[in-house]
């Protein structure tokens, strides 16, 4: 299995006060997750430094429902097709969907 290629779990967002950048979280575990953040929205590279505390939106299925929780930016790499930001929080959103990655996230 690709690195880059896992099941999409939910759209969610991470911002901080001037920017902010959409994408599908994944490998959600119960202290970080990853955030799939296509090319194509932002070419140039990530915008985020590493260990920035940022602000993850996660939406619920429907996106109808929005949970935000502090995140601190682990580190960043680049697929293909996606930036991939490894994000840590100290408590797991509520609305994220369980897992169904089997790689290890730490």
């Amino acid at each position: 299995m690709s690195k880059c290629k896992t099941m999409s779990l939910n759209n969610a967002l991470i911002h901080d006060k001037n920017e902010a950048h959409a994408g599908q979280l994944r490998r959600v575990t119960d202290f970080g997750c990853e955030l799939h953040v296509a090319c194509a929205t932002n070419p140039w590279g990530p915008v985020f430094n590493r260990g920035r505390e940022l602000t993850l939106n996660v939406l619920s299925e429907d996106e109808s429902v929005a949970e935000a929780i502090p995140v601190s930016l682990d580190g960043i790499r680049k697929c293909p097709q996606a930036w991939i930001y490894r994000l840590n929080f100290e408590r797991k959103p509520k609305l994220a969907a369980p897992s169904q990655d089997t790689e290890s996230t730490r």
